[in-house]
């Protein structure tokens, strides 16, 4: 496979519906007080042994933002990035290539390049990764992602994170069939949980900024409950003030 980067400004990243990964989220972490970087990204993938033709070259850009996490060391981290996916069995080779063509660009000071990545995880694409319901059965223990991840690389050197930042899965609701219908379709919990909260006279409403304070209280008794680590609300207010003022 053939990659190559090249730095631009982060206010020229292409528009794209994953948010983390927009000029808008890159304004956000500078007022925050991160560094922000943007990159094209040209990749080609590797020749298909059996077919004459050359593979085309996919192009498109990724955001990092850079966290300081001492005096002289930094973390970059690329949330729900890059969008241009390898083949599953070349993934291993992508990350470690695209990591050793990033790291020079980002400095001494990097310590390690976090990838949250938005691509279909190579853990649901057989028929065994699915119960009899179609629904995922979820990643294999963390050990054994690390040792499938690492296939292909020349030093064995990814790593997964501890905990996830980000939702590390997606769940697509079809909202055309009639309410019942997408209630039966849910897990047991999910519906009791619905009409548990009907019943209790949960009513939901669209807030404005004025609400933060109130919505802030609700999401850290999530936090709480669900075992995640809760964002400051600085975070959120810097999102507000920047999308209010027409970014």
């Amino acid at each position: 496979m053939k990659l190559e980067i090249a730095p631009k400004k982060t206010d020229h990243l292409v528009p794209t519906p994953i948010v983390h990964q927009t000029a808008f989220w890159g304004r956000v972490h500078r007022r925050l007080g991160f560094g922000t970087d943007a990159f094209d990204l040209a990749f080609r993938p590797p020749a298909d042994p059996g077919s004459p033709r050359r593979p085309a070259t996919e192009r498109g850009d990724f955001l990092v933002v850079r966290s300081p996490l001492s005096d002289d060391a930094e973390g970059a981290y690329v949330p729900f990035g890059p969008e241009i996916a390898p083949d599953a069995d070349d993934v291993g080779a992508f990350l470690e290539g695209l990591s050793r063509a990033l790291r020079p660009l980002l400095g001494p000071r990097c310590a390690f390049i976090r990838w949250d990545l938005p691509w279909t995880s190579i853990h649901a694409r057989d028929a065994q990764d699915f119960g009899r319901d179609g629904a995922w059965q979820g990643p294999p223990p963390p050990h054994l992602r690390e040792i499938r991840m690492n296939f292909g690389t020349g030093d064995h050197n990814l790593r997964k994170a501890p905990r996830d930042l980000l939702p590390p899965d997606t769940l697509l609701v079809d909202l055309q069939p009639d309410e019942d219908t997408i209630l039966a379709r849910m897990h047991p919990k999910t519906r009791y949980n619905i009409r548990l909260a009907q019943r209790r006279g949960v009513v939901v409403t669209e807030g404005t900024a004025a609400d933060l304070e109130a919505w802030y209280a609700l999401y850290l008794e999530t936090a709480a409950r669900s075992r995640f680590e809760p964002m400051p609300i600085a975070h959120f207010r810097t999102m507000l003030d920047e999308r209010a003022e027409g970014s």
